[in-house]
């Protein structure tokens, strides 16, 4: 498809890496086949400029309860798309957190939409020392109904954030986790259910074909 991820054409305005701040969060787009191009680099001030939030949840990382302010990833990653297409926004289905660490999660995107996601920079008592990092923070706590989603929720939660990619389950999974044949409705939901739930936490475990 001329617009999509293998047309960088609609990007042209994009900010190469070694531009982008240290103390920025990035939000890139791309795939890994193509050129990766940064859309935006959100500084903490630029962050700031959006709707707020606070939300008090338990950190699986800490094993404590923790007060986090910051954004909702949702609005960051909208605002970030104004040069894409529609088409190409359309594709966008999976975010991949990465961080200073080379750590990555990926998510998919319907969890953002549908839940308070965010990415936050003050954390707690200890903001003021902390307000150069930034952490994506999944509303277990505050909202309880997240857990029925069958997804590793505890592995979602990412410290000293630097990078939001946007991409899709195809380019960042391998192809033969993917049917062939798109005209059994009942093995497409089976795929959809497997790639969406499994792959977050069995990405780099060689994963049998689901043909």
């Amino acid at each position: 498809m001329a617009s999509g991820f293998n047309s960088m054409s609609h990007v042209h305005q994009g900010i190469p890496f070694s531009r982008a701040a240290s103390t920025a969060v990035r939000v890139s787009w791309g795939s890994g086949l193509w050129e990766e191009r940064i859309l935006k680099a959100w500084s903490k001030q630029d962050l700031k400029k959006l709707k707020m939030k606070t939300q008090k949840e338990y950190d699986p990382i800490e094993k404590r309860m923790a007060v986090y302010r910051g954004v909702r990833l949702k609005e960051v990653i909208e605002a970030s798309m104004n040069q894409l297409s529609l088409d190409q926004k359309a594709q966008v289905d999976l975010i991949v957190l990465k961080n200073k660490k080379k750590q990555e999660i990926a998510l998919p995107r319907w969890l953002l939409n549908k839940y308070s996601v965010l990415i936050a920079f003050l954390v707690g008592p200890q903001e003021q020392s902390n307000e150069s990092r930034f952490y994506s923070v999944i509303p277990w706590t505050s909202e309880s109904e997240i857990k029925r989603e069958i997804l590793p929720l505890e592995k979602f939660f990412l410290s000293d954030l630097d990078e939001v990619k946007l991409t899709n389950f195809k380019s960042y999974y391998e192809d033969e986790l993917f049917l062939e044949k798109s005209s059994d409705p009942i093995a497409m939901r089976g795929q959809k259910r497997f790639v969406q739930t499994c792959m977050p936490c069995h990405r780099q475990t060689k994963m049998p074909s689901i043909q």
